[in-house]
């Protein structure tokens, strides 16, 4: 469609000024901040991080906006899942371990 599209170049200063400001604020400025906050985590936990907003996603397409899911889709997302859990197992598996050591506890 875009290649049908008979328009002329915008040449407006205010044009590439509001383009440039929006680049910015939603982009530039975002990530600037995400490298603040995430300054003091390990680079490996923070791309185990970035994993969990695409699941999220995934799960929103399922459950709330009913969209059709195809195999790839299912087993990719179960891909990423698998990673994650395998990233994670030495902290589940330290949970456990504190659950069978001291069962009286959380009864």
């Amino acid at each position: 469609m875009l290649p049908c599209l008979q328009r002329a170049v915008p040449t407006e200063f205010k044009f590439y000024f509001c383009i440039e400001t929006i680049a910015i604020l939603f982009t530039i400025f975002p990530l600037f901040l995400n490298l603040y906050a995430l300054s003091g985590i390990n680079s490996s936990t923070v791309g185990m991080l970035l994993n969990i907003n695409p699941m999220i996603a995934f799960l929103l397409a399922i459950f709330v906006y009913h969209e059709p899911i195809g195999s790839v889709q299912i087993v990719a997302y179960s891909i990423v899942f698998l990673a994650v859990l395998v990233f994670n197992s030495h902290h589940l598996f330290a949970i456990r371990q504190k659950i069978l050591q001291y069962p009286k506890v959380l009864k």
